[in-house]
Parts: structure tokens; sequence; C-alpha cells
């Protein structure tokens, strides 16, 4: 249908979004595999907790992004009734 297309957005702001997905893997990532590495410090259990923070940091910065790439424009969409 062509009439429910959405307007072109700006690709400074599809730039802008993206990075910020970017941002967040990373950051969660790196944050999570700080924590294990300081886990892994405290126990001497080198390198499972680091390798386990940053799996776990990984997954919830995939995570997230997934959600806002699907489900928001999702709900978006649909007039937020979250069905």
């Amino acid at each position: 249908m062509v009439g429910n297309r959405q307007p072109e957005r700006p690709a400074a702001a599809v730039a802008a979004e993206v990075l910020g997905y970017v941002i967040t893997l990373v950051a969660s990532t790196l944050l999570f595999l700080w924590l294990g590495g300081r886990v892994d410090g405290w126990l001497g259990t080198e390198p499972w907790f680091a390798l386990l923070g940053a799996l776990i940091g990984a997954a919830a910065g995939f995570y997230h992004m997934i959600h806002h790439l699907t489900v928001v424009p999702r709900e978006r969409d649909d007039g937020g009734s979250g069905r």
C-alpha cells in the first residue's frame, strides 16, 4: 500500500540513531567485561567471569538494539496499544 509509507528521515537522523545503538552495544560489552574482570580478580578465577561478563554485555546490547529496531516501531505504528 503506497499510502502507508513513512516520510523519509534525514540521513543525519538515521546515522545518529545507528550510532546510538553501536555505542550502547560497545558500552554494555565493555562495562560487563570490566565487571567480570573485577570479579575474577576478587575470586581468582581469571578469565572466566570476564568472558561471561563480555557475553552478557554483548547480549544485553544486542537485545536493546533489536528491541528498538523491531518492537518499538511496531508499537508506534499500532498506536501504542501494546498488541
